[in-house]
Parts: C-alpha cells; sequence; structure tokens
C-alpha cells in the first residue's frame, strides 16, 4: 500500500469525518446569532454585524429648521392675530357708543325741533329707543311721544309747554327805511336773518313793502306780548295834536273787530315840539322810548300789530333795532 496513498485516504477520510461533524455541530449547537441576539447576523456569512447609529444629513437638518421656524412663525402670527381681534372689539365698542350718542342728540334735536317738547321728557322717553337702534325707530318715536302725552294729561288734565330757551317766540326789530308803517297806520318790520317763525306763530307781510305787518296766532294758549317804539318829536310845531301820540297794540280777533290791547303816552315837553335850534339851524326835538308789555291769552288765527294813534302821523319815529321792536312769545 502506497503510503502516500494511504496518507492520503486518511486524509481523505479525515476531511469526510471533519465535514460531517461541521454539519453535525451547525444542526445541533446553538449558532452564533442566537448566543447573541443584541447582534445583528449577515444572511450569508452569518458574520455579526454591529447595528449603525443613525446620523441626520444636512438636508434633513435644514427641513427640520425650517419647520420649526414655521411653527414659531404661525404661534406670533396667532398670538397677533388674538391680540388684533381685542383690539377691534374694544374700538367697535367704543364707535358703538359714540354713534349712540350722536342718534341720541339728532333724535333729541328732530323731536324737540318738531313737536317742541321738554328735553328731559323727550330724553327720558326716547332711551329704549336710542338703545335698541332698531328698524322700527320710526314706531318706537311715535309711542314716546304718545306716552309724553299720557303723562301731560296725567298731570295736568292739558297738555302744557313750559317756557324754554328755544321756545315758541318771535322777535322783529325797526325798520331801516323811509317806508315804517304801511297805509293801516300799521308799524312794519324786519325778522332777524337768523329767526324762523315757529309753526304756533305766523308773520303776515306787507304786500307793499314787503316787511312784517302782523304777527298771526296759529296755536290756542297764553302769550307774552311786548313792544317799543322811540318818539322824536314832530316834523313840525304844532299844538293840535293828543297827548297820545305814541303807539298801540292791536288785537283783530276772528269776528275782524279790533281791540287795544296796549297803550302808552307821549309825555315828552310841548307834545314833542322843538325845545332848541342849534348853530346850524337845526330843530332838537326831545326822544323818549316808550315799552308796552303783558300777558294774554289768543285763539286760533287771531292777529297782533302795533300801530301809532290817530291824528299823530306827523310825529318822528325812530325805528332803530335797540330802540323799537315788537315780540310774541307763547308761554303755555
Amino acid at each position: 500500500m502506497d503510503p502516500d496513498a494511504s496518507k492520503h485516504g486518511n486524509l481523505n477520510f479525515a476531511d469526510g469525518q471533519a465535514r460531517k461533524i461541521d454539519e453535525y455541530l451547525l444542526l445541533n449547537l446553538p449558532r452564533q446569532d442566537q448566543m447573541l441576539p443584541k447582534a445583528v447576523v449577515h444572511p450569508y456569512t452569518l458574520q455579526p454585524m454591529h447595528r449603525r447609529q443613525r446620523t441626520c444629513s444636512p438636508i434633513c437638518a435644514a427641513v427640520i429648521s425650517c419647520l420649526l421656524v414655521s411653527v414659531l412663525c404661525v404661534g406670533v402670527t396667532a398670538f397677533a392675530l388674538t391680540s388684533l381681534r381685542g383690539l377691534e372689539a374694544r374700538l367697535e365698542k367704543r364707535l358703538e357708543e359714540r354713534l349712540t350718542v350722536k342718534i341720541e342728540e339728532r333724535i333729541l334735536a328732530i323731536i324737540e325741533k318738531k313737536f317742541n317738547l321738554d328735553p328731559a321728557e323727550v330724553r327720558q322717553a326716547l332711551r329704549p329707543v336710542v338703545e335698541s337702534t332698531s328698524d322700527d325707530t320710526q314706531l318706537q318715536l311715535t309711542r314716546s311721544k304718545r306716552n309724553i302725552d299720557k303723562n301731560k294729561e296725567k298731570k295736568g288734565g292739558k297738555k302744557r309747554n313750559p317756557i324754554r330757551p328755544h321756545g315758541v317766540f318771535v322777535h322783529l326789530i325797526g325798520r331801516q327805511s323811509s317806508l315804517i308803517y304801511d297805509q293801516e297806520s300799521n308799524f312794519v318790520w324786519d325778522a332777524q336773518p337768523a329767526t324762523r317763525a315757529p309753526p304756533q306763530l305766523e308773520l303776515a307781510r306787507d304786500p307793499v313793502t314787503g316787511a312784517v305787518a302782523k304777527v298771526r296766532i296759529k296755536a290756542r294758549g297764553a302769550y307774552l306780548v311786548y313792544s317799543q317804539i322811540a318818539v322824536n318829536g314832530q316834523h313840525h310845531n304844532m299844538q293840535s295834536f293828543p297827548n297820545d301820540c305814541a303807539h298801540q297794540t292791536i288785537l283783530t280777533r276772528n269776528t275782524r273787530d279790533d281791540k287795544i290791547l296796549l297803550r302808552s303816552l307821549l309825555t315828552q315837553y310841548n307834545l314833542g315840539a322843538a325845545y332848541h335850534i342849534n348853530a346850524y339851524g337845526q330843530s332838537l326835538h326831545a326822544i323818549d322810548t316808550k315799552l308796552q308789555m303783558g300777558v294774554f291769552h289768543f285763539v286760533e288765527n287771531e292777529e297782533l300789530r302795533v300801530n301809532y294813534s290817530p291824528g299823530c302821523s306827523n310825529f318822528n319815529y325812530t325805528m332803530r333795532p335797540e330802540h323799537s321792536y315788537f315780540g310774541v312769545a307763547k308761554l303755555g
């Protein structure tokens, strides 16, 4: 037997035995990946593999940074919007309060001007109307007016209209013109530029001069009547005039008959004749103002006028606004 052959045979036998032993060990002994469960085994080489530590790439870091910045911006924006909403609510409330005050003032002005009512009563009656500011404001205004009328009837039986600074009155001033009276001997007057007659009073104008000649009553009630004329002597020194050549306030009733309400008397020396002639040859006359005033009850369509006494047209009447005037005021 060839020793080399036997040797090789032994070696081959040994290799076969070794292979069988390896297969047996692989089948019966625990594998390395089972002994080390935390290690990762390569599926082909069965060699343990260590887990790699995960790291973030620059692109991933940039994306995360952008997300964080976006979240921060969203938070800041939400906070700003919340603050603005609160500010908007406060501004809206303040504007609503101011608008309510303006509406109340406007409604009060309209009601006082149209119905001539007491401001305190109007304000108290219109308080729910101003607070609601609804579409049915006109209906509520009408109801408030009715409530005021009912309260007045309960208190005094009749509607009363107390005197107020913005009450019912008209004040006429002397006319700066050569025509100071009409064909009926009535003094004519000018209305003040800023004065407009209220509905309770009507101004009757002279068709010739266009000035106011009479005041016509349009509402029943008590009225204060006053007038004043400045008398500056005679045109000629005549002694035949009566001693009442000043002026008088006359009432014309609905029956078209006249009644003298007020009359003044002339108290000038020598009935207004000249008492001196100056160096220029001008005659000097005394000047006096005659004031009349009284309270009377009138009804609708009665008329008031001021004229001079009969037979006294020869006297000088100074119609300056501060000296001569005529007025009527409603008291109730």
